[in-house]
């Protein structure tokens, strides 16, 4: 498990993939991270994971929480960097309404 921070350059179209039994979905999108010699990183996210995309925007300044994932074929290496948490650093005001990325807020009203 990783994680890296940067700002959303690219969101890219869902697609579906027919696995043997049934569909699958999956989407890409990247960050730049911040520094004197920036990086694009591309990462996927795949099966429920693509609805966390739906609460992040290009320009959005976020911490990626991700996978690494390296796999054999041909004597060749191929490798995918598979998100599965996305916290937006952005503060806009539709946050709040995102499961996946929580407010720290403390409950006043609880009766203990």
């Amino acid at each position: 498990m990783s994680e890296v921070k940067g700002k959303i350059t690219k969101i890219f179209e869902e697609e579906e993939i027919q696995g043997k039994e049934k569909k699958f979905k999956k989407q890409f999108f990247t960050i730049e991270t911040p520094g004197e010699y920036p990086k694009t990183i591309a990462f996927e996210a795949f099966g429920e994971k693509v609805e966390i995309l739906k609460f992040v925007k290009v320009g959005d300044q976020v911490n990626v929480h991700f996978n690494l994932d390296s796999k054999e074929f041909n004597n060749k290496f191929y490798h995918n960097v598979r998100v599965w948490k996305i916290e937006n650093l952005s503060t806009t005001a539709d946050n709040s309404k995102e499961p996946s990325l929580p407010e720290n807020k403390e409950e006043d009203d609880l009766p203990f």
